[in-house]
């Protein structure tokens, strides 16, 4: 079984009740009804990092976790009252989104860089398990710069976040 993160873009308008919804209608919410569709379905609303979150979280936190930083793998506002495979969904407000965007923006080049091609760090990351090349590099690089535009996106259409973990 793997794990894979997604990110769900949660509008200002939405997110007070999002944290009052049952499970069911969170449920349906994300992933619709039959016939229907959820946010799933909706572009533009979620990015899926699949495997690679763990490897991206290291090229936004690098050696330490900042608590901002490292949103991919904890953290949040609130959490929601659904289970994802890994644990309830975590909700980011509009003002601590903005916080992360500022922070990847930040991220310099050299620094992004550096850690993409830091191999020894990598190795042991998941989903690595011992490996890690050129292609899984690129891989990396571009989940990253998928994560950078979703986050920033939102930041700037005044937007919070929703991670889950299936």
């Amino acid at each position: 079984m793997s794990i894979n993160i997604q990110v769900y873009r949660v509008f200002a308008s939405e997110f007070d009740a999002l944290t009052k919804l049952t499970e069911n209608q969170l449920e349906i919410l994300l992933f619709g009804q039959e016939g229907g569709t959820g946010w799933v379905m909706e572009p533009g609303r979620m990015i899926d990092l699949e495997k690679a979150y763990d490897a991206v979280d290291y090229v936004i936190t690098g050696d330490s976790s900042p608590p901002v930083a490292s949103f991919l793998l904890g953290g949040g506002d609130e959490t929601i009252d659904y289970e994802f495979t890994y644990g309830p969904g975590r909700i980011f407000a509009p003002a601590r989104t903005a916080t992360i965007a500022a922070e990847l923006s930040g991220l310099s080049r050299e620094t992004i860089d550096a850690r993409l091609n830091d191999t020894a760090v990598m190795v042991e990351r998941y989903p690595f398990d011992g490996r890690y090349d050129a292609n899984d590099r690129e891989w990396v690089a571009g989940a990253f710069e998928k994560l950078r535009r979703f986050v920033l996106s939102a930041a700037d259409s005044g937007c919070g976040l929703l991670v889950g973990s299936s």
